[in-house]
């Protein structure tokens, strides 16, 4: 995630600084230095869009059903969707000849990130919250940047299997963060709602690296 503009004392700030750690953590695994250093084979790439369709479709089926809570509602918006992008990516690249004939199934981790936010998202629209800011901010951060290096090392377009990393409804990712943060300040937590938060954060990030661990043969 790129350094919050918020003040050093906003909620947004605080998130971040108090996340910071583990969300570097998530970056580094053999999975990833593999993909990182363009040495992942295709078929790893689209083991982890299948893995993350898994982790997308609960987020977004979450959307739907809080579309009216008034917490939930300021962080969201259409423009961020994946799902749509993930499906279309799967079906251009697993019709490729390297990856023909190969079956992809969600992993035991993606299983277990999946459930936890079809959980809070019946429970606690603020934990809901907390998985919402990671996936899709860190989309809207490094996610780019990902995209760009798998779209060469693969050969992707917007047209062919390199979708997920655009966000075609956008037009200022910057401004688009920015006003995220300023709905994280708004929010009406307690303290101790933010805590809550604050700690979903950190277990999403958990999540994100036991996704990438059973995923690390592709990368070993």
């Amino acid at each position: 995630m790129n350094p919050p503009t918020a003040t050093a004392t906003s909620f947004s700030a605080a998130l971040a600084n108090a996340t910071r750690t583990a969300h570097s953590g998530a970056e580094h695994s053999p999975f990833m230095a593999a993909l990182m250093g363009k040495t992942l084979p295709l078929a790893g790439y689209v083991d982890l869009l299948v893995q993350y369709l898994h982790v997308y479709r609960a987020l977004e089926d979450g959307a739907a059903a809080l579309a009216d809570d008034p917490v939930v509602a300021p962080f969201l918006s259409s423009a961020l969707n994946r799902v749509p992008a993930l499906e279309a990516d799967i079906a251009d690249l697993t019709a490729r000849p390297e990856v023909s004939g190969m079956t992809f199934a969600p992993t035991e981790a993606a299983v277990r990130y999946a459930d936890r936010i079809r959980e809070v998202s019946a429970s606690s629209p603020g934990r809901y919250v907390a998985h919402h800011y990671t996936r899709y901010l860190g989309d809207l951060s490094g996610g780019f940047a990902i995209g760009r290096l798998v779209g060469a090392a693969y050969g992707l377009s917007p047209e062919d299997g390199g979708r997920f990393a655009i966000f075609d409804a956008i037009d200022d990712p910057a401004a688009f963060k920015n006003a995220y943060r300023s709905s994280l300040d708004a929010a009406p937590w307690s303290p101790d709602q933010q805590d809550e938060v604050v700690a979903e954060v950190l277990d999403a990030y958990r999540f994100n690296v036991e996704l990438f661990a059973s995923l690390d043969h592709h990368g070993a």
